[in-house]
């Protein structure tokens, strides 16, 4: 009677750790392409003319972005204007087709969290057999909104020397942003703990209680208004984030909830091709420097911190995993 138990309890443990495993591998390698929330990604507009600067009404669009294969299908109003929102950052091509004219071909637009590119297409009178190819080059401005605003690109985030990796105090490098360091250390007990765990951040002049935080379209500002962190007060996982952009003044109304600036992040997806990635970020006392207390020698310190991340398709141009 002990073995059967003991075997059905092995069972039962085996079991329930599989079913974990699978869930856990499921809810990561879910990549939803277009999220529901007002403010994912970015967005692609403009107008259709013919060669006189007529508007081109009926026109046929399409949007791809060039390392998945995804495609945004779209006509184009009366008024020859078409709009496509919420689209996950990286590289598109804007492909026009319309009776009568050759086929008009867009390449090189680059759409970033929080951006509105304007891509107006001129269509040639010729056989829709033709198709017209024009390289863009990325715009300085955006001059779709109102907002002021920068963007922390990928590179800049994951290759920057960040201590605690931290994505959330990249922001402080943008002109008008201020880190609030008046705030009680984590180390200190409740009163820290009163205020909120995370880098609280005051936005072109506006009260730190006043920016909002928002991931992948979901707002993420911690009770307090500060930014997510954990116990430790920092927020994890830099490699995980693609690109963050911070909006400093005349924010849009999708934004919403916020009469501040808002810090909007959105998380990397994998592609069609594989990628990855190993690294050690290293800190020791060999690279620190001696303060007046010190003495006669710089005290021990060591901290590595290991990690890789991997991407790639699951099946191509359909599905697509990010560890």
């Amino acid at each position: 009677m002990k073995r059967s138990a003991r075997s059905l309890d092995s069972v039962s443990t085996n079991k329930l750790f599989s079913t974990l495993i699978r869930l856990l591998f499921s809810l990561t390698l879910v990549h939803v392409g277009v999220a529901s929330a007002q403010t994912f990604g970015g967005g692609i507009g403009g107008t259709i003319t013919d060669p006189s600067g007529a508007s081109v009404a009926g026109a046929a669009i399409v949007i791809e972005e060039v390392d998945t294969g995804w495609q945004r299908k779209l006509v184009s109003s009366g008024a020859g204007l078409y709009s496509a929102h919420s689209l996950p950052v990286g590289k598109y091509s804007v492909m026009v087709k319309a009776s009568g004219f050759a086929a008009a071909k867009r390449e090189g637009v680059t759409v970033e969290e929080g951006s509105e590119r304007v891509v107006d297409v001129e269509l040639s009178v010729g056989p829709s057999s033709q198709t017209a190819l024009v390289t863009s080059e990325d715009a300085a401005l955006d001059s779709a909104t109102p907002q002021v605003s920068a963007v922390n690109t990928g590179h800049v985030v994951r290759e920057l020397p960040l201590n605690g990796r931290d994505w959330t105090a990249l922001a402080s490098l943008q002109p008008g942003v201020a880190i609030v360091r008046t705030e009680n250390t984590v180390a200190l007990g409740n009163a820290r703990g009163n205020r909120g765990l995370g880098l609280m951040m005051a936005i072109g002049g506006a009260r730190p209680e006043q920016t909002s935080f928002e991931l992948d379209g979901i707002n993420i500002t911690d009770y307090a208004g500060g930014g997510p962190a954990s116990v430790l007060g920092l927020s994890l996982g830099v490699d995980a984030i693609e690109e963050f952009s911070i909006v400093m003044e005349n924010a849009p109304a999708p934004y919403g909830r916020t009469s501040g600036g808002v810090i909007d992040a959105t998380t990397r997806a994998g592609s069609n091709h594989f990628h990855g990635s190993l690294y050690e970020f290293l800190r020791n006392n060999a690279f620190d420097a001696r303060n007046f207390f010190d003495g006669s020698s710089v005290p021990p310190f060591k901290r590595n911190q290991f990690g890789g991340t991997l991407a790639g398709p699951i099946k191509h141009q359909k599905t697509f995993f990010f560890f």
